[in-house]
């Protein structure tokens, strides 16, 4: 563990962090580069839709704004209804945004809906529906949208409007792009894999696009000498895992045989993405579960070898119970350590009779974690580490 921290993540000391807050705050926001904003998991009912939308007006008030938002999914409870009404009122909310906002598909937008409490809906029929409602035209979410590309163009994969792609320079007016962002709509439940028999064709053509759209982010960031490329999905692809049991109905199997590993082939071409790129690879992904600190960062991708992956790092987001803070990424692709993850907290959503705060929204020092930075690419290693 104590060589996994020194490889992976740099954590600035804490008296650097509390006593000397204003000087590096200072050394942040003089850098190059720019940040965006991590969220996941929220708002789960409606309870929490007012805290919700007090995140995004917070994130766009932060002392340094970012340049835009990134939602890895599951923008209702796994219980809700998934109902049109419902769906359209969580579309409304990406809407609302401040900041151009980038959304993937969650598990709870479509496979939850088939059981009893969503209401007993087709999952296919759902995600049809958010496909129609929410990816019907070529620009983020947000009052003040960004263009992207979707892999919809490709007439092979007209159907996947979910899989997007865009590109981010250091510079709010650089066109070149230093940083490629993808989108897939990879799902947590085993990647909607169904192990009762039959053909998985839902499962089967989504994994052939998500794989397409992946083998054309390469494509893109080497042809446009990208720094790094940031992959966004919602499903945990459980990097420690072989082939996953079933749970549930696994001991009735006389022959024990494991259930298929829905994201083996996802995490095959992940792995040959990373051999093929020469700069740092980015997954975020929404985890699984509530996350005590609300993120974690992990080195989980193995070659063939069983040896880590050098140029690649996971950032997994939880956001209920956790919607009082988000993560900032920093890019400074002019940095050796191109991403630093950092937690920003937000104040709670004042009482009704409580007038808005008008000042820009600042965390104060012990609201703010520490930076930690991600991977260096192997070339680019300190030697002895």
């Amino acid at each position: 563990m104590r060589a996994l921290c020194r490889r992976w993540i740099w954590v600035l000391g804490q008296a650097c962090a509390i006593a000397s807050m204003g000087l590096a705050c200072s050394a942040w926001a003089a850098e190059s580069g720019f940040s965006f904003a991590v969220i996941g998991n929220g708002p789960f009912g409606s309870a929490e839709e007012p805290a919700a939308r007090h995140l995004l007006d917070a994130i766009a008030r932060s002392a340094e704004p970012p340049r835009l938002i990134i939602d890895t999914g599951n923008i209702k409870a796994p219980g809700e209804s998934c109902d049109d009404t419902l769906l359209l009122a969580r579309k409304a909310w990406l809407d609302s945004s401040p900041l151009p906002l980038f959304y993937a598909p969650g598990e709870n937008e479509w496979i939850a809906c088939q059981f009893g409490p969503n209401g007993g809906f087709d999952p296919r029929e759902r995600l049809d529906f958010i496909r129609e409602h929410f990816f019907d035209d070529d620009q983020s979410f947000g009052v003040a949208p960004m263009p992207l590309s979707r892999e919809s163009a490709n007439a092979r994969f007209r159907m996947y409007r979910e899989n997007t792609r865009w590109q981010v320079g250091a510079k709010s007016d650089d066109k070149s792009g230093d940083i490629v962002f993808v989108t897939l709509n990879v799902p947590g439940d085993n990647n909607h894999y169904l192990n009762e028999g039959g053909r998985n064709g839902e499962f089967e053509e989504r994994d052939v696009a998500n794989r397409a759209w992946l083998d054309r982010a390469d494509t893109v960031a080497r042809h446009t000498h990208a720094r790094a490329i940031v992959i966004v999905f919602e499903g945990d692809p459980q990097f420690e895992a072989g082939a996953r049991h079933d749970r549930l109905f696994g001991w009735l199997r006389f022959d024990r045989q494991s259930a298929h590993d829905g994201y083996a082939e996802l995490k095959q071409a992940l792995l040959k993405l990373t051999q093929r790129f020469d700069g740092p690879v980015l997954l975020i992904d929404g985890g699984i579960g509530p996350l005590a600190t609300g993120y974690r960062i992990d080195e989980p991708l193995r070659d063939e070898h069983g040896a880590r992956v050098a140029n690649f790092a996971r950032l997994e987001v939880s956001g209920s119970p956790h919607l009082l803070q988000w993560v900032r990424v920093r890019v400074d692709p002019e940095h050796k350590q191109v991403f630093r993850i950092q937690l920003e907290k937000v104040a709670p959503l004042p009482p009704e009779s409580a007038p808005a705060p008008a000042a820009p929204e600042s965390s104060a020092p012990s609201g703010v974690e520490a930076p930690k930075m991600l991977p260096l690419p192997p070339a680019d290693r300190p030697q002895g580490e």
